[in-house]
């Protein structure tokens, strides 16, 4: 210990200096004569544990040096050293900030020491306090800033769940001030579903004393967030509060739901493509036996006197064929991402036969209801297309009503869309369009669901009920086309979806063409070499070009036909060749034919094109490209064509 003592008197220095070295020979005892000295040796920054002050100094007493030396910042206690009759002054010295003081009586220089001593023992302790409350004040501050400057929601509860603490970041989530938050109950500011699901895990955590950890969504913003639960302990580990942290994890939460979403999709795309590759290999068997099926039907109604029950019945199935047909190029289209004929159609035949073949597929408890009312409606588009949205819509609105029934409406008619539509639709143009409207009175949409229906792969049916690609394949097919689709609909009181397509005000001559049965086009005795790899459908095939007044030679082995064509070269005016066949296909058996004789006219049809395209059969030098199957009168076209100089 370091002691100051300012006494001017050189013997009362040495005795009391005796004195404290005598008590602890530890204390360094520094002497001065002045109350000048000693300011100026405190002024220095010497650190002491005490300085011994006598009253009665040279120039300035102990009270004033005391004074002046009370307004330094880091003190050092005093001990005010007096005469006897001067206890007023020590008095006065208390109050001016000294620790106690000493008369110079008999004994003094015992007590003294002892004085001393309890007075840096006293100090010391101050000082200790004095650094554990800064010490305090700086961990706090600190905390506070962290709890403050934090992105993290934190608050304390007790067991009531009431409000004990909370920082700015929780306090915003509020519109009242915190002290009007503070002391209240959480279920003051939460719901019900909210409220209790906290108060049980605020409860868990007060029981068992180990913090708890659970993601929940707020009914505020919808966001997601972790909250964590960590009891605060006293002394004797009592719990008396609960400290909660709520991270918000919504950038997360959603950014598994977008990779959750991509992984479905991909998945959904990989079914689709194996799908696709399931699809095209099987196109070529069933157009195959479509052939067959057309085929003969279409010979067997030319055998049959027309306006009898026989022929109507044939006729329906020939329909039917037509229908399939263009299914199995829809699904081939869909294998190998072709693109589509777009021509213009009457819309009114594709709804009608369309709605023919949903009413079997659909529950008695569903009415179809068909309103067509249209003065045009020719559109430029698919016919398979117009099919497949509207059975897309209808299903939809099906699956909406199979619980309690309903009624089904489909409108077919004509508007003209104006300024103010296309203002609201930016894609449209104003002019005449054909409407076609769905509406079902069934369970209806939320908007939130609304927003989503035309998204790839959304869907609100069970797991393995649906792709949710239907309603995107209409959006898609209806944008294609420069139409517009609009929806309306409300939870409990069904749904609605027009949709607008441009009407097309060109090519009713040529649909009415197609429309009117004409005289099929007869050949006159002409040869054709004729190569199929299937029995039923080269006996199908010899009748129907016989039928059509030409001599037929057909051959089930493409070797077999080029050994024959080598050998007669001029024997045949026409090549009608499949392409799918064993050992040498129907391209390779044209390039060595036209090895043969290269004005040889070639025709190569096929049950699917994913081996060999059109533009591929014209680089080859073949004449006409067809698809399976085919009506005899686009056959008979089709040579009468080829053998006038005239393949495109």
């Amino acid at each position: 210990m370091k002691i100051l003592l300012a006494e001017d008197n050189a013997d009362h220095r040495e005795l009391i200096s005796l004195a404290l070295a005598g008590h602890d020979p530890a204390w360094q005892v520094e002497e001065v004569v002045s109350g000048e000295e000693a300011l100026y040796r405190l002024a220095e920054g010497n650190a002491y544990d005490l300085v011994l002050l006598d009253y009665r100094l040279p120039k300035r007493d102990g009270l004033n040096v005391l004074e002046e030396f009370m307004q330094g910042v880091v003190l050092p206690p005093v001990v005010m050293i007096t005469g006897e009759g001067d206890e007023q002054v020590a008095v006065e010295a208390m109050k001016g900030g000294a620790y106690d003081y000493v008369v110079k009586s008999e004994g003094y220089l015992q007590r003294l020491p002892v004085v001393a001593h309890r007075a840096m023992e006293a100090h010391h302790l101050v000082v200790e306090h004095r650094r554990a409350e800064q010490a305090l004040q700086e961990s706090e501050e600190k905390y506070r800033s962290l709890v403050e400057s934090t992105e993290d929601s934190i608050y304390l509860v007790d067991r009531d769940c009431r409000y004990l603490f909370m920082n700015g970041k929780y306090l915003s989530r509020f519109d009242v001030p915190l002290d009007e938050v503070i002391g209240r109950r959480y279920a003051e500011f939460h719901s019900e579903d909210g409220t209790k699901e906290f108060v049980e895990n605020v409860d868990e955590v007060f029981e068992t004393g180990k913090s708890l950890s659970y993601e929940y969504r707020s009914e505020r913003d919808g966001g997601y967030f972790l909250r964590t639960l960590s009891p605060v302990k006293d002394q004797e580990g009592k719990i008396r509060a609960i400290t909660v942290v709520s991270k918000d994890i919504t950038e997360r939460k959603r950014a598994e739901e977008e990779k959750e979403k991509i992984q479905s999709q991909l998945l959904q795309a990989q079914k689709l493509e194996a799908l696709g590759t399931l699809a095209g290999g099987i196109a070529h068997d069933f157009n195959n036996i479509l052939s067959s099926i057309m085929g003969y039907t279409q010979l067997a109604l030319d055998d049959i006197p027309k306006g009898t029950l026989l022929h109507k019945n044939l006729s329906h199935s020939l329909k039917s064929s037509f229908r399939a047909k263009d299914l199995v190029r829809q699904i081939i289209t869909f294998s190998s991402r072709t693109e589509e004929e777009q021509k213009p159609i009457l819309i009114a035949p594709v709804i009608k036969d369309t709605l023919k073949l949903l009413r079997a597929s659909l529950p008695a408890t569903i009415e179809i209801r068909r309103y067509i009312k249209v003065d045009s409606e020719i559109v430029a588009a698919d016919s398979t297309h117009i099919h497949q949205v509207l059975m897309n819509l209808c299903t939809n609105a099906a699956h909406a009503m199979v619980k309690d029934g309903g009624i089904l409406k489909v409108t077919l008619t004509n508007v003209e869309l104006n300024p103010n539509f296309t203002i609201l639709h930016p894609d449209s143009q104003p002019g005449l369009y054909v409407k076609l409207s769905v509406s079902d009175t069934g369970h209806g949409m939320s908007e939130e669901i609304l927003e989503k229906i035309f998204d790839p792969y959304f869907t609100t049916k069970e797991k393995g009920r649906g792709t949710g690609l239907g309603l995107a394949v209409v959006h898609g097919i209806v944008k294609k086309y420069g139409g517009t689709i609009t929806v309306e609909s409300q939870a409990g009181k069904g749904s609605r979806f027009d949709i607008y397509l441009p009407a097309a005000m060109e090519g009713v001559s040529e649909i009415t063409e197609i429309t009117e049965k004409k005289e099929v086009p007869r050949g006159g005795g002409e040869r054709i070499l004729f190569v199929e790899d299937e029995q039923k459908l080269v006996k199908m095939g010899e009748q129907m070009l016989k039928r059509l007044g030409y001599k037929v030679v057909s051959k089930i082995n493409s070797g077999e036909a080029l050994e024959l064509f080598r050998s007669q070269p001029d024997k045949f005016d026409l090549v009608i060749t499949d392409m799918t066949m064993p050992k040498m296909t129907g391209d390779k058996l044209a390039e060595e034919i036209m090895e043969i004789r290269p004005d040889i006219p070639i025709v190569l049809y096929t049950g699917y094109n994913e081996l060999i395209s059109e533009e591929r059969a014209k680089t080859l030098g073949i004449d006409v490209f067809m698809m399976k199957p085919y009506e005899i009168e686009n056959i008979a076209k089709t040579i009468q064509r080829v053998l006038d100089g005239n393949s495109p």
